[in-house]
Protein backbone atom coordinates (compact mmCIF):
# COMPACT_ATOMS: atom_id res chain seq x y z
CA UNK A 1 0.00 0.00 0.00
CA UNK A 2 0.98 3.26 -0.80
CA UNK A 3 2.04 4.93 2.96
CA UNK A 4 3.12 8.72 1.56
CA UNK A 5 0.62 10.67 3.51
CA UNK A 6 0.26 14.49 2.02
CA UNK A 7 2.01 17.21 2.69
CA UNK A 8 -1.18 18.89 3.97
CA UNK A 9 -2.36 16.09 6.43
CA UNK A 10 1.68 16.14 7.78
CA UNK A 11 1.08 19.80 8.66
CA UNK A 12 -2.10 19.92 10.23
CA UNK A 13 -1.44 16.79 12.12
CA UNK A 14 2.40 17.69 13.28
CA UNK A 15 0.43 21.07 14.20
CA UNK A 16 -2.13 19.02 16.24
CA UNK A 17 0.24 16.61 18.33
CA UNK A 18 2.31 19.61 18.97
CA UNK A 19 -0.27 21.51 20.73
CA UNK A 20 -0.95 18.34 22.45
CA UNK A 21 2.45 18.12 23.77
CA UNK A 22 2.42 21.59 24.64
CA UNK A 23 -0.43 21.45 26.96
CA UNK A 24 0.70 18.02 28.19
CA UNK A 25 4.16 20.10 29.37
CA UNK A 26 1.92 22.71 30.92
CA UNK A 27 0.51 20.60 33.54
CA UNK A 28 3.86 19.33 34.63
CA UNK A 29 5.79 20.64 37.32
CA UNK A 30 9.23 20.87 38.19
CA UNK A 31 8.48 17.53 40.37
CA UNK A 32 6.52 15.44 37.32
CA UNK A 33 9.59 17.08 35.25
CA UNK A 34 12.62 15.30 37.11
CA UNK A 35 10.46 11.70 37.44
CA UNK A 36 11.28 9.55 35.29
CA UNK A 37 10.16 8.87 31.81
CA UNK A 38 9.72 5.55 29.81
CA UNK A 39 12.89 6.20 28.65
CA UNK A 40 15.38 4.24 30.41
CA UNK A 41 18.04 7.12 31.71
CA UNK A 42 15.69 10.09 30.88
CA UNK A 43 13.15 12.34 33.11
CA UNK A 44 10.65 13.83 31.82
CA UNK A 45 12.84 17.08 31.60
CA UNK A 46 15.18 15.00 29.34
CA UNK A 47 12.09 14.49 26.87
CA UNK A 48 11.28 17.25 26.62
CA UNK A 49 14.55 18.95 25.81
CA UNK A 50 15.48 16.73 23.02
CA UNK A 51 11.77 17.27 21.54
CA UNK A 52 12.63 21.52 21.59
CA UNK A 53 16.12 20.47 20.36
CA UNK A 54 15.14 18.30 17.66
CA UNK A 55 13.42 21.08 16.49
CA UNK A 56 16.20 23.64 16.89
CA UNK A 57 18.31 21.05 14.97
CA UNK A 58 15.90 20.55 12.01
CA UNK A 59 15.31 24.09 11.59
CA UNK A 60 19.10 24.59 10.97
CA UNK A 61 18.94 21.63 8.16
CA UNK A 62 15.67 22.99 6.49
CA UNK A 63 17.79 26.83 6.27
CA UNK A 64 20.54 24.72 4.49
CA UNK A 65 18.87 22.62 2.33
CA UNK A 66 17.30 25.88 1.26
CA UNK A 67 20.54 26.64 0.05
CA UNK A 68 21.43 23.68 -1.77
CA UNK A 69 23.48 22.80 0.95
CA UNK A 70 24.19 19.24 2.81
CA UNK A 71 24.65 19.14 6.84
CA UNK A 72 24.67 17.10 9.79
CA UNK A 73 21.18 17.56 12.27
CA UNK A 74 24.04 17.72 15.03
CA UNK A 75 28.08 18.31 15.37
CA UNK A 76 28.18 14.95 16.77
CA UNK A 77 26.46 12.74 19.20
CA UNK A 78 28.58 14.02 22.13
CA UNK A 79 27.32 17.11 21.47
CA UNK A 80 23.65 16.48 21.02
CA UNK A 81 23.23 14.71 24.58
CA UNK A 82 25.19 17.37 26.10
CA UNK A 83 22.64 19.92 25.01
CA UNK A 84 20.07 17.67 26.24
CA UNK A 85 21.23 17.23 29.70
CA UNK A 86 21.87 20.75 30.12
CA UNK A 87 18.35 21.15 29.17
CA UNK A 88 16.30 18.89 31.02
CA UNK A 89 16.50 20.55 34.59
CA UNK A 90 14.91 23.91 32.57
CA UNK A 91 11.84 25.31 34.90
CA UNK A 92 8.19 23.85 34.03
CA UNK A 93 7.58 27.39 32.31
CA UNK A 94 10.82 27.71 30.33
CA UNK A 95 10.37 23.77 29.07
CA UNK A 96 6.89 25.04 27.62
CA UNK A 97 7.77 28.37 26.03
CA UNK A 98 11.07 27.05 24.74
CA UNK A 99 9.00 24.36 23.15
CA UNK A 100 6.28 26.30 21.74
CA UNK A 101 9.27 28.45 20.28
CA UNK A 102 10.92 26.15 18.77
CA UNK A 103 7.52 24.67 16.94
CA UNK A 104 7.22 27.64 15.40
CA UNK A 105 10.62 28.63 13.93
CA UNK A 106 10.16 24.79 12.61
CA UNK A 107 6.34 25.91 11.25
CA UNK A 108 8.75 28.51 9.16
CA UNK A 109 11.63 26.66 8.43
CA UNK A 110 9.73 24.39 6.61
CA UNK A 111 6.86 26.86 5.06
CA UNK A 112 10.17 28.02 3.53
CA UNK A 113 11.80 25.47 2.25
CA UNK A 114 11.21 25.33 -2.07
CA UNK A 115 9.75 22.18 -3.51
CA UNK A 116 12.82 21.90 -5.53
CA UNK A 117 15.18 21.46 -2.84
CA UNK A 118 13.19 18.72 -1.36
CA UNK A 119 15.48 16.34 -2.33
CA UNK A 120 18.68 17.68 -1.07
CA UNK A 121 20.08 15.54 1.30
CA UNK A 122 20.76 15.65 5.34
CA UNK A 123 22.61 13.27 7.69
CA UNK A 124 23.40 12.87 11.44
CA UNK A 125 25.89 11.85 13.60
CA UNK A 126 24.57 7.87 13.07
CA UNK A 127 25.57 8.09 9.32
CA UNK A 128 22.26 7.93 7.39
CA UNK A 129 21.30 10.39 4.68
CA UNK A 130 17.84 11.39 4.10
CA UNK A 131 16.31 13.92 1.79
CA UNK A 132 14.97 17.13 3.25
CA UNK A 133 11.40 16.49 2.00
CA UNK A 134 10.86 13.80 4.75
CA UNK A 135 11.75 15.95 7.76
CA UNK A 136 7.86 16.94 8.50
CA UNK A 137 7.02 13.63 8.92
CA UNK A 138 10.09 12.72 10.88
CA UNK A 139 9.04 15.65 13.19
CA UNK A 140 5.81 14.29 13.66
CA UNK A 141 7.13 10.83 14.53
CA UNK A 142 9.30 12.65 17.08
CA UNK A 143 6.63 14.54 18.32
CA UNK A 144 3.93 11.41 18.82
CA UNK A 145 6.53 9.41 20.37
CA UNK A 146 7.89 11.31 22.73
CA UNK A 147 4.49 12.17 24.10
CA UNK A 148 3.99 8.37 24.45
CA UNK A 149 7.31 8.74 26.53
CA UNK A 150 6.10 11.58 29.02
CA UNK A 151 3.71 9.63 31.47
CA UNK A 152 4.83 5.49 31.47
CA UNK A 153 2.37 4.58 34.36
CA UNK A 154 0.46 7.40 35.32
CA UNK A 155 -3.11 6.74 36.36
CA UNK A 156 -5.59 9.20 34.10
CA UNK A 157 -3.05 9.68 31.34
CA UNK A 158 -3.03 8.45 27.92
CA UNK A 159 -0.81 5.80 26.90
CA UNK A 160 1.24 5.18 24.04
CA UNK A 161 -1.19 3.35 22.42
CA UNK A 162 -3.99 5.70 23.29
CA UNK A 163 -1.60 8.42 21.33
CA UNK A 164 -0.97 6.39 18.53
CA UNK A 165 -4.64 5.15 18.28
CA UNK A 166 -5.75 9.16 18.02
CA UNK A 167 -3.46 9.90 15.19
CA UNK A 168 -4.01 10.13 11.35
CA UNK A 169 -4.18 6.32 9.81
CA UNK A 170 -2.23 6.91 7.43
CA UNK A 171 0.88 8.98 9.65
CA UNK A 172 0.59 5.70 11.68
CA UNK A 173 0.99 3.37 8.30
CA UNK A 174 3.97 5.42 7.17
CA UNK A 175 5.40 5.07 10.84
CA UNK A 176 5.15 1.01 10.47
CA UNK A 177 6.62 1.39 6.79
CA UNK A 178 10.08 3.20 8.13
CA UNK A 179 9.86 1.52 11.63
CA UNK A 180 10.11 -1.46 9.09
CA UNK A 181 12.59 -0.83 6.90
CA UNK A 182 14.78 0.67 9.63
CA UNK A 183 14.56 -2.89 11.29
CA UNK A 184 15.11 -5.02 8.43
CA UNK A 185 19.00 -3.43 7.69
CA UNK A 186 19.56 -4.93 11.35
CA UNK A 187 20.78 -8.09 12.59
CA UNK A 188 19.28 -8.08 16.05
CA UNK A 189 15.70 -7.89 14.45
CA UNK A 190 14.22 -11.51 13.95
CA UNK A 191 12.33 -12.05 10.94
CA UNK A 192 8.18 -11.04 10.81
CA UNK A 193 5.51 -10.28 8.77
CA UNK A 194 3.78 -7.97 10.23
CA UNK A 195 0.32 -7.62 9.54
CA UNK A 196 -2.25 -4.62 10.10
CA UNK A 197 -5.47 -5.92 10.24
CA UNK A 198 -7.29 -2.25 10.02
CA UNK A 199 -5.04 -0.78 6.92
CA UNK A 200 -4.83 -4.65 5.18
CA UNK A 201 -1.35 -4.20 4.63
CA UNK A 202 1.65 -6.14 5.46
CA UNK A 203 5.73 -5.32 6.26
CA UNK A 204 8.24 -8.02 5.64
CA UNK A 205 11.66 -7.70 8.01
CA UNK A 206 13.80 -10.33 7.18
CA UNK A 207 13.45 -14.14 5.20
CA UNK A 208 9.86 -14.72 4.78
CA UNK A 209 10.57 -18.59 5.14
CA UNK A 210 11.49 -17.82 8.93
CA UNK A 211 9.26 -14.93 9.82
CA UNK A 212 6.91 -14.64 12.95
CA UNK A 213 3.16 -13.93 11.58
CA UNK A 214 2.83 -10.87 13.99
CA UNK A 215 -0.76 -8.87 13.51
CA UNK A 216 -3.04 -6.12 15.28
CA UNK A 217 -4.22 -2.52 14.53
CA UNK A 218 -1.89 -0.41 13.01
CA UNK A 219 -1.92 1.59 16.19
CA UNK A 220 -0.83 -1.70 18.42
CA UNK A 221 2.01 -2.31 16.12
CA UNK A 222 3.47 0.30 16.28
CA UNK A 223 3.20 0.91 19.96
CA UNK A 224 5.31 -2.35 20.21
CA UNK A 225 7.89 -2.02 17.20
CA UNK A 226 8.76 1.44 18.56
CA UNK A 227 9.21 -0.19 21.72
CA UNK A 228 6.19 1.82 23.71
CA UNK A 229 4.04 -1.03 24.98
CA UNK A 230 4.58 -4.65 25.63
CA UNK A 231 2.54 -6.09 22.95
CA UNK A 232 -0.69 -6.03 24.28
CA UNK A 233 -2.86 -5.67 21.51
CA UNK A 234 -0.56 -7.88 19.04
CA UNK A 235 -1.07 -11.36 18.27
CA UNK A 236 1.81 -13.80 17.27
CA UNK A 237 1.80 -16.94 15.46
CA UNK A 238 4.56 -18.26 18.06
CA UNK A 239 5.56 -16.22 21.24
CA UNK A 240 6.13 -12.80 20.61
CA UNK A 241 9.67 -12.05 19.56
CA UNK A 242 11.66 -9.73 21.69
CA UNK A 243 13.03 -7.00 19.72
CA UNK A 244 15.70 -4.44 20.23
CA UNK A 245 15.35 -0.86 21.10
CA UNK A 246 14.28 1.00 18.51
CA UNK A 247 15.45 4.22 19.08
Amino acid sequence: MDTTPSPDLVRAALAEQTLALAAEAATLTAADLAAPSALPGWSRGHVLAHVRLNAEAFVGVLGAAARGEVVSMYPGRAERDAAIEAAATDAPDRQTAALLDSAERFTRAWAALPRQRHDVEFTSPAGWFQPAGVIAFFRWREVVLHQADLHPADAGRRSPADVLAAAEPALVARLLTETCATFAGRADVPPLAVTATDLGATWEIGAPQDAAAVSGTAAALATWLTGRGDGSGVTSSGSLPALPPFA
